[in-house]
């Protein structure tokens, strides 16, 4: 996905950011693909200070309530989800609050 952003010349890819263990859970495998796609990384999610960001979320749905928990925290300006079989409703509740949520589904 930081590939097709940049490529697509749309989005501003300076201030792409993940969380370090949602990218990948080997940190050298990490350190990697942060370095190939220019992605800011933090170990925890409140030091990504997303309040004026859009979050995609794009974890395995068994992972998604851990991620949302950590969002809910310290919540994004707008989540977008790309997590097969969980409801829009569902991320409006773990997530909280009155952050808008979209719900995707790309082939």
């Amino acid at each position: 996905m930081p590939a097709a952003f940049r490529q697509s010349g749309q989005f501003g890819c300076s201030g792409l950011r993940a969380h370090r263990e949602r990218i990948e859970r080997r940190a050298e495998r990490a350190d990697e693909l942060a370095g190939k796609y220019a992605v800011r990384t933090a170990a925890a999610v409140a030091e990504l200070n997303l309040a004026k960001a859009t979050v995609i979320l794009a974890v395995k749905p068994q992972d998604a309530a851990v991620a949302l928990t950590e969002l809910a925290g310290a919540p994004p300006a707008l989540l977008i989800s790309i997590c097969a079989g969980l409801t829009t409703s569902y991320l409006e509740a773990r997530l909280g609050g009155d952050t808008p949520v979209v719900r995707a589904m790309p082939n």
